[in-house]
C-alpha cells in the first residue's frame, strides 16, 4: 500500500512481531481475516477499501486525490492526498467521515480539521475515523479529559510514538464505546496514580499499535470484547483486563515492558494472549483469577529481581503452549498454581508444551502447587539445566497429597508425607520410595543406614535418603532397577575407596559422593547405569568401569578426581551419554569399542590429556568447553583423539598458561591409522570450534606420523589464519615424514 506505515517495536527482548496495517501490516486470504476497520483484502493486504490496482478518487471539492483501488471515493482532499496536512493513509480513504485533528495546521476546513480531539470526536458515529497529527494533546492544549470515544468510531495516530495523548490520572480516563478503535497512537498518564484506569472499555473495543504508559489498569467491562494488536504496556502497576459474561479478551503480540498484568473474569470469559512479551527490571509477574478460560500461546516472562512467582495462577482453566518462563536472578517459583484453580495444561503427550523454564542453577522451582488437588499435565518442556526436572526443587507439590505434576519424562510430583522422621516424597522418579534412609531412623521400612536399605530392597524398587552425612560400606548394586536418590543432595562418605559397584540396571540421583582412601573408584560401572545430579570427589577415580555391557548415562553431574574423572572400556554395541556435566579435576578417557554422545560438558583439568578418546566406535564431542591448566614438564594435550570416529562441534579448548618447554602443548592431538575418522568441520558442516592459548607456545592440531586426513573447517584459531608447519609458533604442527594432513577453509593443507 501507498501510504502504509510500518512500525516495530524495539525491546531489550529480541520480540518475532508481524507488522500491521496503522503500524501493522495484516496479510489476508479472504476478506474474513481483516479487522472490522479493514473490510477488504485487497492484493493479500487488509483494506478500507475494495477494488485492485491504483485509481483515482473523485472528491466533492473536485479536486483529484490518488489512493490504491478502483471506483469513487468521498471526502475532503487537497489534491495530493492530503486533509488538513495529514496524508490520509490508504487504509482511511474509504472512510466517508474522515475528520483531522492538527494543531499547526493554518488553512481552514470548518467540520473536517480541528485543533482538538475532543471538539474532532463530537458528534461523530458509528464508521467515523479520527485522523490526529503527531503531537502532545494535554489540558494546556485545551484537552479535557475524561474523554468520551463514540461507539464505533477510530482515533488513528499519525505515528504511535509521535501521536501523545497526557491524560491527567487522578481526575481522567479515556473511555472507548462499543466498536470504537485506538490505533497507533500514545496515552501517557501523568500525576497521581488514582483508582481510575487509564483506558477504559464501555463495550467492545479494540486497540492497535498503541502505547500505554504509566498506566495503572486496562479494563474491559461486563460482557465486552477486547481485542489488543501490538500494544506496549508501560506503567509501575498495569493493573487488571477482565473477561466478564461471555466476553473474550484476545492480546496479540503485545509487551509489557514494567509491572504486573492481572487476569480476572467470571465462569465464562475467555482470555487469549498470543506472543505476550513481558520484561520488568523490578520482577514481572502475570496473575490470573479468571474463572473462565486462559489461553496462553508463545511469548516470553522474565525478570532479573526476585519475585515470588513469575505467573500465578489462582483460578479456572488455563493451558499453555510455547511460553518462556525465565528468572534471571533467585526466584521462588516459575509458576505457582494455587486458590481453586481447576485444570492446568502445560503440555501433553499428544500436544506438548514446548514451555522453557530457566532458572539459574539451584535457584527457585519451575512449578509450585500450593494447597490445590489437581494433576497438571506438563509434558514436552524444556527444564532448568535441560534435564528431568528434580521433585522438590525444581517442581515443588505443597500441603496437599492429591496434587501431582506429570512431565512425561518420568515422574508424577506429588507432596511429601512424613515418614521415619523426615518429608518424603510421596510420588517420586519414577515409583514411590519403598525404602527410607534417614540419620538414627529405624522401624519397618526405615533404615540408618544407605547399605542396610540396600540390602532389603529388590528390583525396580526406590530408596529415599534424607538430608545428613552417612559413612557406608562397598555396595553391591545387582538388582535391575534399582534407584537410590534423594533430593536433598545428602554426604555419603566411603569408609574404603569404593561406595557402588553396579552390575545393573541402577539409578544414582542427587547424592554427593565422597571416595576414601584407595586405589578403587567412588563408582565401579560393570552394567547398565545413570548416574546424575551426584558430585562426586576425593578418590583417584571418579567412575570407572572396565568391559562394561550396556548404556551408561552421566549427566548434570560434578566430577573431580584425583587421576580420572571418569575412565570407561565400553563393550561393543554398547553407548554412552555424558551431558551437562561439570569434571573440575581428573581427566575423561574412554576406550573400548563402544559409542559416546558427550555434550554441554565442560573440563577443567591439569593432566596430561583432558579428554582421551580411543575408543573404536563413534563419539561425538558437541558444545564442550575445555581449559587446561598445563604444568611445566610435559606437553600437555586438550582432546587425545586415538581411535574411532570423532566429530567435534561447537567446543573450545583452551589453557590458562602455556608450559615452557620446547614443544607447544596441542589443543588438539590426533594419532591413529588412516582409517581412523577424525572430523573438525567440513565445508557445508563447519565445526564452530575454538582453539584459544599463547600463539607462541601452542599449537591447535598437532599429528602424529599415522593420522589421516581431517577437515577442519569454520573453526577459530589462535591466530587469524592457521600457520602449518613443523615448529613452536605455528598452528598446525605434522611430525616430520607423516602423511597425514589437515585441510581447513583457509585453503591450507598440512603438510602443504
Amino acid at each position: 500500500m501507498t501510504n502504509a506505515r510500518v512500525c516495530c517495536v524495539v525491546l531489550v527482548l529480541v520480540l518475532s512481531s508481524s507488522c500491521a496495517i496503522f503500524g501493522h501490516e495484516v496479510p489476508c486470504e479472504t476478506s474474513a481475516h481483516c479487522p472490522g476497520a479493514l473490510p477488504f483484502c485487497v492484493q493479500g493486504m487488509c483494506a478500507a477499501t475494495p477494488g485492485e490496482g491504483e485509481g483515482e478518487g473523485e472528491g466533492e471539492d473536485e479536486s483529484e486525490g490518488e489512493g490504491e483501488g478502483e471506483g469513487e471515493g468521498e471526502g475532503e482532499g487537497e489534491g495530493d492526498g492530503t486533509v488538513c496536512g495529514l496524508v490520509v493513509p490508504a487504509a482511511l480513504a474509504g472512510v466517508s467521515d474522515l475528520v483531522v485533528v492538527n494543531r499547526t495546521f493554518t488553512g481552514s476546513q470548518p467540520g473536517v480539521c480541528f485543533t482538538t480531539i475532543r471538539d474532532a470526536v463530537f458528534g461523530r458515529s458509528q464508521g467515523a475515523a479520527v485522523l490526529i497529527a503527531d503531537n502532545i494533546y494535554s489540558e494546556s492544549t485545551d484537552e479535557a479529559w475524561p474523554l468520551d470515544v463514540p461507539d464505533g468510531v477510530l482515533l488513528v495516530g499519525q505515528s504511535a510514538s509521535g501521536t501523545v495523548l497526557e491524560v491527567r490520572r487522578d481526575v481522567a480516563v479515556l473511555a472507548l464505546g462499543s466498536g470504537a478503535q485506538l490505533i497507533d497512537l500514545t496515552v501517557q498518564g501523568t500525576g497521581e496514580q488514582g483508582a481510575t484506569p487509564l483506558v477504559g472499555l464501555l463495550g467492545d473495543a479494540t486497540l492497535q499499535g498503541v502505547q500505554l504508559l504509566s498506566s495503572h489498569y486496562l479494563l474491559s467491562t461486563s460482557g465486552a470484547n477486547l481485542t489488543a494488536l501490538g500494544v506496549v504496556f508501560d506503567g509501575d502497576v498495569v493493573g487488571t483486563i477482565t473477561a466478564n459474561d461471555t466476553g473474550t479478551v484476545t492480546l496479540t503480540d503485545c509487551v509489557v515492558l514494567r509491572g504486573e498484568l492481572r487476569l480476572a473474569g467470571d465462569p465464562q470469559g475467555a482470555i487469549t494472549l498470543d506472543n505476550l512479551v513481558m520484561s520488568a527490571v523490578a520482577g514481572a509477574e502475570l496473575r490470573t483469577s479468571a474463572q473462565g478460560t486462559v489461553t496462553i500461546r508463545g511469548g516470553s516472562i522474565s525478570a532479573d529481581a526476585n519475585v515470588d512467582a513469575l505467573f500465578r495462577v489462582d483460578a479456572g482453566t488455563v493451558s499453555v503452549r510455547g511460553m518462556t518462563f525465565q528468572a534471571l536472578s533467585a526466584a521462588s517459583a516459575l509458576v505457582s498454581l494455587g486458590g481453586t484453580v481447576s485444570a492446568v495444561d502445560l503440555g501433553t503427550a499428544s500436544d506438548p508444551g514446548n514451555n522453557d523454564f530457566a532458572l539459574p542453577r539451584g535457584a527457585g522451582a519451575a512449578v509450585r502447587l500450593e494447597e490445590v488437588e489437581i494433576t497438571v499435565d506438563a509434558v514436552g518442556n524444556t527444564w532448568p539445566d535441560d534435564q528431568n526436572p528434580r521433585c522438590g526443587r525444581e517442581i515443588v507439590v505443597v500441603s496437599s497429597t492429591s496434587s501431582a505434576v506429570q512431565t512425561g519424562l518420568g515422574p508424577v510430583c506429588s507432596a511429601y508425607q512424613s515418614r521415619c522422621g523426615v518429608q518424603v516424597p510421596t510420588g517420586s522418579s519414577p515409583v514411590s520410595y519403598q525404602h527410607v534412609v534417614a540419620p538414627g531412623a529405624s522401624g519397618p521400612g526405615c533404615y540408618a543406614s544407605v547399605a542396610d536399605a540396600v540390602e532389603d530392597a529388590g528390583s525396580y524398587e526406590a530408596i529415599y535418603v534424607a538430608a545428613g552425612t552417612y559413612n557406608e560400606r562397598l555396595m553391591l548394586l545387582n538388582d535391575d532397577g534399582l534407584i537410590i536418590a534423594s533430593d536433598a543432595r545428602p554426604i555419603i562418605n566411603a569408609t574404603e575407596a569404593q561406595l557402588f559397584s553396579i552390575a545393573s540396571s541402577a539409578t544414582l540421583r542427587s547424592l554427593s559422593l565422597v571416595g576414601g582412601a584407595g586405589t578403587d573408584p567412588v563408582v565401579w560401572v560393570d552394567g547398565p547405569a545413570t548416574i546424575e545430579q551426584v558430585q562426586v570427589s576425593a578418590s583417584p577415580r571418579a567412575i570407572a568401569g572396565n568391559s562394561v555391557d550396556g548404556a551408561v548415562t552421566i549427566r548434570s553431574s560434578n566430577l573431580a578426581a584425583t587421576t580420572a574423572a571418569v575412565q570407561l572400556t565400553m563393550n561393543a554395541g554398547t553407548s554412552l551419554t555424558f551431558s551437562g556435566n561439570d569434571v573440575t579435576q581428573g581427566a575423561f578417557r574412554l576406550d573400548g569399542a563402544g559409542d559416546a554422545t558427550i555434550d554441554g560438558s565442560t573440563f577443567r583439568v591439569d593432566a596430561a590429556a583432558a579428554v582421551e578418546l580411543s575408543s573404536s566406535g563413534s563419539v561425538e564431542l558437541d558444545q564442550a568447553t575445555v581449559t587446561m591448566r598445563s604444568g611445566e614438564s610435559d606437553c600437555d594435550r586438550g582432546l587425545l583423539l586415538g581411535a574411532g570416529t570423532v566429530r567435534v562441534r561447537h567446543t573450545r579448548v583452551a589453557f590458562d598458561n602455556a608450559t615452557t618447554t620446547p614443544l607447544p602443548c596441542a589443543a588438539v592431538e590426533l594419532q591413529g591409522s588412516a582409517t581412523v575418522d577424525f572430523d573438525l568441520g567440513t565445508y557445508g558442516d563447519e565445526g564452530h570450534n575454538t582453539f584459544f592459548g599463547d600463539p607462541d607456545l601452542f599449537m591447535a592440531i598437532g599429528l602424529v606420523p599415522e593420522a589421516g586426513p581431517v577437515p577442519a573447517y569454520g573453526n577459530t584459531w589462535s591466530k587469524e589464519s592457521p600457520a602449518c608447519g613443523t615448529s613452536a609458533g605455528d598452528d598446525i604442527i605434522v611430525d616430520a615424514g607423516s602423511n597425514a594432513r589437515v585441510e581447513t577453509a583457509a585453503g591450507v593443507l598440512c603438510p602443504p
